[in-house]
């Protein structure tokens, strides 16, 4: 069985005979933030660094939405890509590869520098752009979300050889809250973040990209097509 942690329970995708054996677990849910920003401060970003979604929803609940989404955004992960053009909004940047904080911070760098930037993260984060940031653009943040843990989740029995993709460390970290890791279990992130905050000892991948792509690497594990 394959199980994706992540903060909601809309499927991957629709083509059935992927998503066959794949369940999503729900260890966290997303309560969002409210918050206010001033008209004439709003006007004067430049860009919005977006790194979430779920950051995008939060714009989405705002009364004044359509001002967010009319400046260019500079966004982390297809999801948030996605969604932001759903939105309506252009996107400026999006890097090629989920890498670590601190070299996606780098390759922003260029495009940031001298600019006013609108920050739009949740409570918990794996990676501190204001501060990777600060000396290279002003940058000014708002907390839109937390994630929560939920509570009526935690009591699964998981057989040997399942394997677990987690969308964030603090999938992996409340996961491993209430449960004891099995070692023929695997682990697979989306990104160098996630995958930095696995131990050594067990059995875990990078897929370096979204949930698709880790769904399809943990097929060719189960078809014995991959070799960790």
């Amino acid at each position: 069985m394959i199980y994706i942690l992540k903060s909601n329970t809309k499927s991957i995708s629709y083509d059935k005979n992927l998503m066959q054996d794949v369940y999503i677990l729900q260890l966290l849910y997303i309560k969002y933030i409210s918050f206010f920003i001033k008209q004439d401060k709003l006007e004067s970003f430049d860009y919005i660094l977006i790194t979430s979604k779920n950051s995008v929803d939060a714009l989405l609940n705002y009364n004044d939405k359509n001002l967010f989404f009319k400046k260019p955004a500079i966004v982390i992960g297809n999801s948030s890509k996605k969604a932001w053009i759903n939105a309506g909004g252009k996107v400026l940047f999006c890097p090629n590869r989920l890498n670590s904080g601190i070299q996606l911070a780098d390759s922003i760098k260029y495009i940031v520098k001298g600019k006013n930037i609108l920050y739009i993260h949740g409570k918990d984060i794996a990676t501190d752009f204001k501060e990777i940031l600060k000396n290279t653009c002003n940058i000014y943040e708002v907390i839109a979300y937390e994630s929560c843990e939920n509570k009526e989740a935690f009591n699964m029995n998981f057989k040997d050889n399942s394997i677990f993709i987690f969308g964030s460390p603090k999938h992996y970290n409340v996961f491993m809250k209430y449960y004891k890791w099995n070692y023929t279990w695997y682990a697979i992130s989306l990104g160098n973040t996630t995958y930095n905050t696995f131990p050594d000892n067990i059995k875990k991948i990078n897929s370096n990209g979204d949930f698709l792509n880790a769904i399809k690497l943990a097929k060719k594990i189960i078809e014995n097509k991959y070799n960790i």
